[in-house]
């Protein structure tokens, strides 16, 4: 009171070249209870010239400040009431602010006076009781029973959301299995499974946070209950998300994939999995971190430079993943075909995968893995395609003293005798007589064979049968020979 005595005393003074008076209204230090807190200043000029008045305010940190102007004008036998309104958040703490006047005459700029008053902002915010006062009033008028102490009323509290969420589990939720076994779909039975579980300790973790009060904790016990709580719902949000992705959504698509000709989604769904995995676990981390006022921006960008460096240092295994999602939509060959490689050898497609391809050696019996860029950039003969069918050549040679008919004839039966030999058709057996030779002539035999993997064993088999056969008709199956007639001198 008696600096506002001073000041209204001072503004009805007229005083001649004099600067502008400032009077306080407020006392510099005042407490808050969790509102917000407000500072007056009254500024009076009796001067015959203009002051041009900045404002600049710093407060302790958890409190932001208002300011009702931070420049405004003062002309000759002028007053201006100036106020700041501190705004305490759940970080606040109690400290000392400081409110710096520059007042800078219009007729002399250079002429400036800063004028500097510091305070004091005491913090301490009165903690209400927010227990379950309705679960309380329950016992007093149902049973007549009174919590009057804290610890015990809190821990009565505790229990009657721990025993909600058990209730909800063992109650409820055979109710709602019951009800979706009704249902034609899987959808709401695996829901029911996955949500049970974060449901109640969503129920026992909030009926912790909002119990802590019935204690009178101090502010820092509060807020860092009000963080644990804020987090776990994060994380509990996370896991759910995560549940629902994995053994709901990927359940769904796999289905689907089942029923579709093409293995591109077969060999997508799980490297969708694994990037979903990654991204849930992101967005919780980002959300966490930026709960905690961590500048979200900066993070993303350190994540987008990483990302050129893991280019960079993985050049072949990003070859591979692309080169195999070639292979999947081209589909040169598919699982189970038969191909023969450059080197010649042939193999079985066990698995198409986003990295490398499984081959399946039918010789050696032995799984070979070859890089998809590496199978993706050589010739490969698919020989399950467009059939199972493989045409066989082989050639047989006689002496000039058999029978060509009879010969072709032999051949002839000997291939439509065989079980795995295609008999009719454009695909029945032939012979040709291709060439004359030093000492024997030359038939090319043409058969198909009902598998590709028989190839070897019809062949076998058929020269082993002529042979045989050609024995027993006297037909000589000749060999290089070179006759040398000695003359004498």
């Amino acid at each position: 009171m008696l600096l506002l005595l001073t000041a209204v005393i001072l503004m009805s003074v007229p005083v001649a070249d004099a600067s502008p008076v400032i009077g306080e209204i407020d006392e510099y230090s005042k407490t808050s209870n969790g509102s917000d807190l407000t500072f007056n200043w009254t500024f009076y000029n009796p001067d015959n010239h203009s002051y041009r008045i900045e404002v600049r305010f710093s407060a302790p940190p958890g409190w932001h400040a208002e300011l009702s102007d931070t420049t405004f004008d003062l002309n000759s036998g002028e007053a201006h009431s100036f106020q700041v309104v501190m705004k305490p958040d759940t970080s606040a703490r109690s400290g000392d602010f400081f409110v710096r006047f520059r007042i800078i005459p219009y007729n002399n700029p250079e002429n400036q006076e800063n004028i500097s008053y510091p305070g004091h902002l005491e913090y301490n915010p009165k903690i209400e009781v927010r227990s379950l006062t309705f679960f309380e009033e329950f016992l007093k008028d149902s049973f007549g029973i009174e919590i009057e102490d804290k610890t015990l009323s809190f821990l009565v509290n505790v229990f009657f959301w721990v025993a909600l969420g058990l209730a909800l589990v063992f109650v409820l939720d055979p109710i709602l299995r019951r009800a979706a076994k009704k249902t034609e779909t899987m959808i709401d039975d695996m829901l029911i499974e996955i949500i049970k579980g974060p449901v109640m300790a969503f129920l026992i973790i909030y009926g912790i946070a909002s119990s802590i009060y019935i204690l009178s904790p101090s502010i820092d016990i509060v807020i860092l209950v009000g963080k644990i709580y804020d987090v776990s719902v994060i994380l509990l949000i996370a896991w759910v998300s995560y549940k629902v992705f994995r053994d709901v959504v990927i359940y769904e698509v796999k289905k689907y994939a089942k029923k579709t000709e093409t293995e591109l989604d077969d060999a997508l769904i799980p490297l969708s999995e694994k990037l979903g995995v990654v991204v849930i676990f992101f967005l919780a981390l980002t959300a966490i971190m930026g709960y905690f006022g961590v500048n979200v921006t900066m993070l993303v960008a350190g994540f987008g430079v990483l990302g050129l460096i893991i280019a960079f240092a993985a050049q072949d295994t990003l070859s591979n993943f692309f080169s195999g999602i070639h292979l999947l939509l081209d589909r040169p060959f598919k699982e189970g075909d038969i191909i023969m490689l450059e080197s010649g050898e042939y193999c079985e497609v066990r698995h198409v995968g986003m990295r490398s391809t499984k081959l399946y050696n039918t010789f050696d019996h032995d799984m070979i893995i070859v890089p998809n860029n590496q199978i993706a950039g050589q010739k490969i003969v698919n020989i399950s395609t467009p059939d199972a069918n493989f045409k066989v050549r082989f050639t047989m040679d006689v002496s000039y003293d058999s029978d060509p008919d009879e010969v072709k004839k032999i051949i002839l039966d000997v291939a439509r005798a065989h079980p795995n030999v295609i008999k009719d058709g454009d695909k029945a057996p032939f012979v040709r007589l291709v060439d004359f030779l030093d000492s024997n002539i030359r038939f090319k035999v043409y058969l198909w064979v009902d598998d590709a993997m028989n190839q070897w064993k019809v062949e076998a088999e058929m020269k082993e049968n002529l042979f045989k056969i050609f024995r027993e008709r006297g037909i000589e199956i000749s060999y290089p020979q070179h006759i040398v007639h000695l003359e004498k001198e």
